[in-house]
């Protein structure tokens, strides 16, 4: 309705109801914002195009295709997209102002990112040159201050850093350290960050190296819009037997070297080795309702990544893999209070106390019930004459007959007293669960 109004006032009706087709079948255009997948935001002027110069254009399928090139692509000297419906084409131009230079065009849409996010950034060095820098995965790096390591980049197919495989790049960070944060945690190894803080080459600004450069530094160049972090890898351990270990916690795992698994994966860590990746399994506290850990997966020269222990719950399936270890979990005699043991030994003494309490006022009732009986019994017993005729009161009973009755009910309100204050007792043998049992589920 918005476009055929502002058609009309044009004096383009006609051409209204083919352009508003266009719109909703290949570019869906509406005023407004867009947040892209790497987070910049763009403003959307649709059936406009701006005079500006152009920096780039590319060939797009469709409007977001073109959106997206757009997000890697503006950086704070080209600041302005435009798409052609027509022609498919994605134009980046040089920066302006939302208002100024704009012409309308039915056929086209232009694109406003926003300048806060793209200005007032800086190529300082973030690091002391040479200085050795840890991420929060553990891994290390030699910080080397504007200078590049050109090529020899992952592959962008996704550019989502929540993607399942972050074998991609490049993305955009705020900070250096995010930047090596992504590089830690990607998988395959990666062996590096480029980061560029003043976005001269675009929003995506971290990029990370699938080879090794520490062996040969002549690769590196110097470019002052660029500081290059390079990981210094730890030494692999590849020592491994088929045996049992015992974590200094007392968890014992029957070790499988060259083998590998897969389950469901309750975190990922690094470990210097194999040992180190079993005592993080043993010392795990389960999260949120978490399985607890019982079994391990270790890649020695951590190819397939930095983090390269793998905490599971149990192993759906084991394969022969030369460059892996699997581990399981077969006795846990952990003593450190995980949130079960806590709730055993809490239910324990509560338990013991509400049972002996239960005996003593079973017992006292008791009591009290066989010496009412014999004072019941005496004194049916005097009032017996010696012929054996009553003359005030019935005949008395024998004096088992008084009490029996007596007891028999007693007992009858007693066993439902009793009952709840036994059944507690039966958790207290599943409230200290065993690492075995865990993992068979």
């Amino acid at each position: 309705m918005i476009f055929r109004l502002t058609y009309a006032l044009l004096g383009l009706a006609e051409a209204a109801s083919t352009h508003l087709n266009q719109f909703a079948s290949r570019a869906d255009c509406v005023n407004g914002t867009v947040h892209t997948e790497i987070g910049l935001d763009f403003r959307i002027q649709c059936q406009t195009r701006v005079i500006a110069a152009t920096v780039r254009d590319v060939e797009r399928d469709d409007f977001d295709a073109c959106l997206e090139w757009c997000s890697e692509q503006a950086r704070p000297t080209a600041q302005v997209c435009g798409w052609s419906i027509d022609e498919q084409r994605c134009y980046l131009k040089e920066k302006t102002s939302f208002t100024q230079a704009l012409e309308y065009s039915p056929d086209n849409i232009t694109m406003f990112a926003d300048s806060a996010a793209l200005e007032n950034r800086t190529s300082d060095c973030p690091y002391v040159n040479g200085t050795t820098q840890v991420d929060e995965n553990g891994l290390q790096y030699q910080i080397y201050c504007q200078t590049d390591y050109p090529g020899n980049d992952f592959g962008c197919t996704d550019c989502s850093p929540g993607s399942s495989n972050l074998s991609i790049t490049p993305f955009h960070t705020d900070t250096l350290l995010e930047c090596m944060n992504i590089c830690s945690w990607n998988d395959p190894l990666c062996y590096g960050a480029v980061w560029l803080g003043n976005l001269v080459g675009g929003y995506r600004n971290c990029f990370h190296k699938k080879t090794n450069v520490s062996n040969d530094l002549s690769e590196i160049v110097r470019n002052t819009n660029v500081t290059f972090a390079m990981a210094v890898l730890p030494l692999a351990n590849i020592q491994c037997t088929d045996t049992i270990y015992t974590s200094p916690s007392g968890a014992a795992f029957n070790r499988s070297c060259g083998t590998n698994g897969d389950g469901p994966l309750l975190e990922r860590i690094h470990a210097v080795d194999f040992e180190g990746c079993m005592n993080a399994c043993a010392d795990y506290q389960p999260q949120h309702g978490d399985d607890r850990c019982a079994t391990v997966e270790y890649n020695p020269t951590s190819e397939s990544g930095f983090l390269n222990c793998n905490l599971r719950p149990y192993l759906s399936s084991v394969t022969p893999d030369p460059d892996w270890r699997t581990a399981r979990m077969i006795s846990n005699d952990n003593s450190s209070p995980s949130r079960t043991w806590i709730a055993g030994a809490a239910v324990g003494p509560a338990v013991g106390v509400a049972l002996v309490g239960a005996l003593l006022f079973w017992w006292y009732r008791r009591r009290k019930a066989k010496n009412d009986s014999k004072a019941k019994a005496s004194e049916a017993e005097a009032l017996t004459p010696a012929n054996g005729i009553h003359r005030d009161k019935p005949a008395a009973l024998p004096p088992y007959s008084v009490s029996k009755p007596e007891l028999d009910s007693q007992s009858t309100q007693l066993l439902p007293e009793m009952s709840p204050r036994k059944t507690p007792v039966a958790e207290l043998p599943g409230s200290i669960g065993s690492p075995g049992q865990s993992a068979s589920r």
